[in-house]
């Protein structure tokens, strides 16, 4: 029988159990440290959970994502920063890697990442582009001399 607890507790137990899967436990880990018999007793803890609170607004995920990637960008620059005081320039390029690959995390959850929209209109068919163009090639040619021989093929045998 399970052991019995307030439901305050369980809640918890079950909350904690939620935010040990959160950061990639397994069922058993969290079974093993929240004192569950199994792993399906966690598992439905965890379901009953989820069910009880239903999903996080889209804004407010958003923002619990920006701010703990905004963390994790200074944690990383401090980082960086030590390894270019004592002239590590491996693991400083290994950092800005990571910086970089923040930095754009960050900037696609701001907005600032958007692709700018462009409206093409095509007003001219093909053939009236190389019609154009041809034009354009020929108005070249003659403004310019060009001194040029003709070589017949028997010239090209002597």
């Amino acid at each position: 029988m399970a052991p019995v607890m307030p439901l305050r507790d369980s809640r918890a137990r079950a909350e904690r159990a939620f935010q040990l899967r959160a950061i990639g436990r397994s069922w058993r880990e969290a079974a093993n440290e929240l004192g569950y018999r199994s792993v399906g007793a966690v598992q439905r803890a965890v379901q009953r959970h989820e069910l009880r609170n239903g999903p996080e607004p889209v804004e407010t995920s958003r923002r619990s994502l920006i701010t703990s990637a905004r963390i994790t960008h200074s944690i990383l620059f401090d980082r960086f920063a030590a390894a270019i005081d004592r002239e590590d320039d491996e693991t400083a390029a290994l950092l800005n890697r990571e910086l970089v690959r923040n930095r754009d995390q960050i900037a696609k959850l701001t907005g600032s990442y958007a692709p700018e929209n462009i409206n093409v209109n095509v007003s001219q068919t093909p053939a009236a582009i190389i019609a154009d163009a041809r034009a354009r090639l020929l108005a070249v040619v003659d403004a310019e001399v060009i001194d040029a021989r003709v070589v017949e093929p028997k010239e090209l045998q002597a």
